[in-house]
């Protein structure tokens, strides 16, 4: 909604995840596998292709439980791919348009700090 947009919240894109797919396969030599967990999985089946992508059927706690033992994350902006990635434990890409810059809830999340998005993670637009 409207109110949502205003607050700061924002959607990461398909040319983000792409960016962040084509990251991952080049520093890894293309031997890497795309673990797509979703809720949306018409979507992430429209945008998320290729013969190194697969798709999540499992329910919440297992999704969970895969993605934190998976080497490397990409991160959406929802609260799960928060937790996700700060569990995992590997190299971490996240949208970085997220959230819009100096609406309330970049002021909430304090986002002048390094709490929110470790320095060790990636940021991509």
């Amino acid at each position: 909604s409207e109110n949502i947009i205003k607050m700061g919240f924002t959607v990461a894109s398909a040319s983000f995840f792409q960016k962040a797919m084509k990251y991952y396969r080049e520093k890894f030599n293309s031997k890497v596998l795309f673990v797509v967990v979703t809720n949306d999985h018409e979507w992430a089946k429209a945008n998320l292709q290729g013969s190194d992508v697969v798709f999540s059927s499992g329910s919440v706690n297992e999704d969970l439980a895969v993605v934190v033992n998976c080497d490397h994350f990409i991160m959406s902006t929802g609260t799960f791919s928060w937790w996700a990635a700060w569990l995992n434990g590997g190299s971490v890409v996240y949208y970085k348009d997220f959230p819009r810059n100096n609406s309330w809830l970049w002021n909430s999340l304090d986002m002048n700090s390094s709490g929110f998005y470790p320095p060790t993670w990636i940021g991509m637009e």
